[in-house]
């Protein structure tokens, strides 16, 4: 593989993270010995458990892990979203580059749990109030947050819609429990996110649905899809609490003793699931995972089919009585991973080298790739250590895989759920090559969104005669012959030479060059034609290389949206000449200055897009390290600015906030990005260290809520229209308001903040009351100290030129309002 250069990074630490359970090829695991069923469990089909969530860190991992770990269930995790429009707690990726992060996360995730993800693809769009907007956004299928949305979104479409996909989920899979964290409630306090209202809705329509012949009996036709009843759906209760909630049907005692796998010891399945959930980097998780720890989850009981046993007082499970059916055809075929699991017998005693025929599983192959692959990741099978030629491979590309043993088993090996290829453990490796229409699975954030997509698309399974002994994921990931990709998010265009970074590898082995064609429309025509190879024939592009540009001259062009659309393909003599294609939406700004000569000091979180755009609009721009905080030496800056979160993130800044407070005293402007409640309101507990508090970060009171405008282009009240952060250096109107996306802020402050603060805004969510505290200014000693929770880190990448306008003049106020 030749890396001209670097893919866009993922976020810092992730990767190590998320590939702590990911499969090895090193060195094998722990034999996992599986417990048996309850003893008072009747015989048959394995008990079949699904939980439902809007978001990758919405599972109920607690529950789950029990299931799975101490009740040999099969457990299914139905994820309505990726998890696109969430916050990024570990790097500067968001929307769908965030939702392949978070993708890698739930996986790594699941393969700790034991359970089998299905994510629905529905797009995370971000915080909503309401199911009815999130059916709205669910209508029509969404792979981009750039994506061009039409105007007339239908609630009820997206309800049927997304509740007709659960149905085939439930007649696909066949659970005889479903349960969920997310409730039908959408109004008063009390409502949850409207995307979790809305798999609320769905789950509980969806329940009755799945056994109705006249609902979608189009769906009847594919294989394995029937009419399927489940028999109880429940809501989990009790939030965040740790004791028991005043009103629940069963406790679950998920601090049981969880069996061990061959990604985990054993351990009590509430420590798995805090393990599973700490993978959730992206989120915090990996530093707040503990605090999820219990030791019962409470259910209430929402809907019961009517053969279904009445619940006991005092019952610890949510299938009590529930008499599993026998092993049918139709509820778990020949080959499926049901059939596997109702026959399965313990698997190798001990772990290491196999040098002998294998005890047998039982007679079910030739089973389905699917059933292979759910094998391979639940954990209840050996590991064998697997060696690959290459980790990354391109269509056209043989593929070697090794391993160390001479036992006398044959081997099936699997490519996106379909056989590549056979062998004989004796023979000690195959090599076959990947097919040129294999799925590819990089970049993970194109992919995704097939309905059958995974991160490992390789599975070797190890037989006896008919008979399954063990099956393995191989971290293979199958990639284009070159990706070349411009930046994540909109590029600003100037008049003038402008050089677009774009992110650059070659994958195919035999290229020798790779050719560009790249052009800039406007208002759908070309505006600009450019081509640019990046590699002659036979020349090497170091892989030191530090970045990859388009570099092209604008005359004359007038301010507005624009598109940049690229086009890469390697040499003809490569294995796969598939061209790779990208597109990115750009702009030419209007002036969008900042006041000239302005210094800003900028204390850098994992996002840093403010800083970036202070540069562009003329500012000189110093990043503040920690010796500069703790010197307190801020002297010829105008005005510093607080990253987002970055009083969770930089623990300097924590400790060194005093020294900014007495430098606004002495004429500075400190502007600050949005923070969350934990990291930021006075006395509650270090986000990191539990023996310590929060101090008193700003100048006067002001504490955080859980407040927000998710409506992106609700109406904004400019109370103080003459004050200069609406006057200069820009003159703001009502229009440098519209085009926002996504929302206009979160975590505003609450009503109660101190009274030296002025509120200069007014803004709304349909039929609620005005927040004023999307900014709060207050002069203190010579100096001005600004908190705006406004989301405008969000609207400075999307390029939105009132939202430039705006923050220009925030972080100019020390030059234009006549200190």
């Amino acid at each position: 593989m030749i890396r001209l250069v670097l893919p866009l990074a993922l976020a810092s630490g992730l990767i190590l993270a998320a590939c702590s359970a990911s499969p090895s090829v090193t060195a094998p695991r722990p034999t996992l010995q599986t417990g048996p069923p309850e003893p008072e469990a009747p015989a048959g089909r394995p008990l079949v458990v699904m939980n439902l969530a809007a978001h990758p860190d919405d599972e109920d991992g607690l529950t789950m892990a029990y299931y799975r770990g101490h009740r040999d269930a099969m457990v299914y995790s139905v994820i309505y979203t990726r998890g696109e429009g969430g916050q990024n707690e570990a790097g500067p990726e968001l929307y769908e580059r965030l939702g392949a992060i978070r993708t890698r996360e739930t996986e790594a995730a699941a393969r700790v749990l034991g359970t089998q993800v299905y994510f629905l693809n529905h797009y995370d769009f971000g915080y909503s109030k309401h199911a009815r907007e999130s059916f709205a956004e669910w209508s029509v299928p969404r792979t981009s947050f750039w994506d061009k949305r039409p105007d007339d979104l239908s609630s009820d479409a997206g309800r049927d819609s997304v509740t007709a996909g659960l149905v085939r989920l439930y007649r696909l899979l066949k659970p005889d429990v479903v349960f969920t964290n997310h409730d039908t409630v959408t109004v008063g306090d009390d409502r949850q996110h409207g995307q979790h209202q809305a798999v609320g809705i769905s789950g509980y329509d969806a329940f009755a649905l799945a056994a109705d012949p006249s609902y979608h009996p189009e769906q009847l036709d594919e294989p394995g899809v029937d009419l399927w009843q489940p028999k109880r759906l429940f809501l989990r209760r009790g939030g965040f609490a740790s004791g028991a909630p005043e009103a629940y049907d069963v406790a679950v005692p998920v601090s049981s003793t969880c069996e061990p796998t061959a990604y985990r010891p054993e351990e009590s399945c509430a420590e798995r699931a805090v393990a599973g959930a700490s993978l959730h980097v992206s989120q915090g998780f990996d530093v707040f995972a503990p605090r999820f720890y219990r030791d019962t989850t409470y259910f209430q009981l929402l809907r019961s089919a009517p053969e279904a046993p009445a619940l006991a007082s005092g019952a610890t499970d949510l299938a009590a009585e529930l008499v599993r059916p026998q092993l049918t055809e139709a509820n778990a075929p020949e080959g499926s991973v049901l059939r596997y699991l109702a026959e399965a017998a313990p698997v190798l005693d001990e772990p290491g080298e196999l040098s002998g025929p294998i005890a047998p599983m039982p007679e079910i192959f030739p089973p389905s790739g699917e059933a292979i692959r759910h094998l391979a990741e639940s954990g209840r099978v050996e590991r064998i250590p697997y060696a690959l030629s290459d980790d990354t491979v391109v269509p056209g590309q043989e593929v070697t895989i090794t391993w160390d043993s001479r036992a006398d088993n044959p081997m099936a090996f699997f490519l996106d759920d379909v056989p590549i290829a056979t062998a004989n453990m004796r023979d000690g490796r195959v090599t076959f090559t990947v097919p040129d229409a294999a799925p590819l699975t990089i970049p993970v954030h194109r992919g995704m969104y097939r309905e059958s997509f995974h991160v490992y698309p390789l599975v070797a399974a190890i037989l006896d005669s008919n008979k399954v002994v063990t099956a393995n994921l191989l971290p293979l990931a199958v990639a284009p012959p070159v990706v070349a990709e411009l930046p994540a998010e909109p590029v600003a265009l100037r008049d003038g030479e402008n050089r677009v970074p774009l992110s650059l590898t070659v994958y195919d082995p035999t290229a020798t060059s790779v050719t560009l064609d790249a052009r800039v429309w406007w208002d759908g025509r070309i505006r600009l034609p450019m081509a640019t190879a990046a590699a002659g024939d036979d020349q090497t592009v170091p892989a030191s290389t530090p970045v990859a540009a388009l570099s092209f001259e604008m005359e004359d062009q007038p301010p507005g949206p624009y598109e940049i659309e690229l086009l890469a393909q390697t040499d003809p003599g490569s294995l796969s000449p598939l061209p790779f294609v990208d597109g990115m939406p750009a702009a030419i700004l209007p002036d969008v200055s900042v006041a000239p000569g302005l210094r800003v000091g900028f204390v850098r979180s994992y996002d840093g897009t403010m800083g970036t755009a202070m540069t562009t609009m003329g500012a000189s721009v110093t990043d503040l390290d920690s010796l500069a905080l703790a010197r307190g030496d801020f002297e010829g800056l105008d005005t510093i600015v607080i990253d987002i979160r970055a009083y969770l993130e930089r623990e300097d800044l924590r400790q060194h906030n005093d020294k900014l407070l007495a430098w606004v005293a002495r004429g500075g402007h400190l502007v600050v990005g949005y923070q969350k409640l934990f990291e930021w309101n006075s006395g509650r507990t270090h986000p990191l260290q539990a023996d310590e508090t929060n101090p008193d970060f700003a100048p006067f009171p002001l504490e955080l809520g859980r407040e927000r405008i998710t409506m992106e282009n609700v109406p904004v009240t400019v109370t103080m229209p003459e004050h200069p952060l609406f006057t200069a250096p820009h003159a703001i109107t009502a229009t440098d308001w519209e085009g926002w996306v996504q929302e206009r802020g979160l975590y505003f402050p609450t009503d109660d903040a101190d009274e030296r603060y002025v509120r200069p805004l007014a803004m709304a969510d349909a039929g609620e009351a005005p927040l004023t505290t999307g900014i709060l200014l207050a002069n203190v000693g010579e100096g001005t100290y600004l908190y705006s929770p406004l989301v405008w880190y969000r609207q400075l990448a999307a390029l939105n030129p009132g939202a430039w306008r705006l923050f220009a003049n925030l972080v100019s106020l020390p030059l234009t309002d006549g200190r």
